[in-house]
């Protein structure tokens, strides 16, 4: 397995920027609407700290799913109620502003919008750090205090994860939604 923490910070910046971008492309090709990517960071932090240093707030809608294989971790998709709907309204064609309440068709289509980024950022992140045997396993959906709950349950507190964030901003809408890939050399409890 591969262990992040160990690769150059600027060979880690270079595959962020790769799969960012890829990320906003495949975006773009499920709603239609162009995507840029308006801030990307990288940060590495304790496994103790680790829900405590993500940026989002508890009202969150948070898509989840596992990675593993070579690399290790997990991929968010974190998302305001707000955005929720405005996502759900690009993602079946409706006009914007029509949903006020996710359904289950809407529930589904975010677990796939997470499913399809993070696989496009992850097959680019692979292509820079030259790792190939990659897995991503079935989102979840959920509000964000449990994710960030879990996240905190997860871990034993030694060991340390590196935390990769990119923004996407939606054109013409408010939308914004942030992309996590975080990835842990610690051990589960």
């Amino acid at each position: 397995m591969l262990n992040i923490m160990e690769i150059e910070k600027e060979h880690i910046e270079k595959a962020v920027n790769v799969g960012s971008e890829k990320a906003a492309e495949a975006l773009y090709h499920m709603t239609g609407v162009k995507v840029k990517v308006s801030a990307t960071e990288i940060k590495t932090v304790s496994l103790s700290e680790l829900s405590s240093t993500l940026s989002i707030s508890k009202d969150y809608l948070v898509a989840r799913s596992q990675i593993d294989k070579d690399l290790e971790g997990v991929s968010l998709l974190a998302i305001s109620e707000k955005n929720t709907l405005i996502l759900a309204d690009l993602l079946s064609g409706r006009t914007l502003g029509t949903s006020r309440i996710i359904k289950d068709i809407d529930r589904s289509a975010l677990k796939e919008t997470l499913n399809i980024i993070s696989n496009a950022y992850i097959v680019s992140l692979g292509e820079v750090l030259d790792v190939f045997n990659i897995n991503i396993l079935p989102p979840s959906l959920t509000e964000a205090e449990y994710i960030l709950k879990d996240l905190q349950d997860t871990f034993t507190k030694d060991g340390n994860a590196v935390i990769l964030k990119t923004v996407l901003n939606l054109y013409d809408t408010d939308l914004e939604a942030d992309l996590y890939f975080i990835f842990y050399n610690g051990k589960e409890s």
